[in-house]
């Protein structure tokens, strides 16, 4: 899955000399991966997923709760 850029944040990039298409291999398609975080347990049940247009990764605390709860519920 991708996120396709805005004008604005094109503009942005272009601005600052960042060539995306160029990067990706993929002349004129100005879209970025969407960032995701799985946690999976031993016994292949995802516990956590989280993916999202935001350039920022999962908090680590979200994933750290994840893994405390799980090992408090052994």
């Amino acid at each position: 899955m991708v996120y396709a850029f805005t004008d604005a944040l094109r503009t942005a990039y272009e601005g600052f000399k960042l060539d995306i298409p160029s990067k990706n291999g993929a002349p004129g398609e100005w879209s970025l991966p969407l960032s995701a975080t799985y946690v999976i347990g031993s016994d292949g049940l995802i516990l956590f997923a989280d993916t999202g247009v935001d350039y920022r990764r999962t908090d680590p605390l979200d994933v750290l709760e994840v893994l405390e709860r799980r090992v408090a519920a052994e």
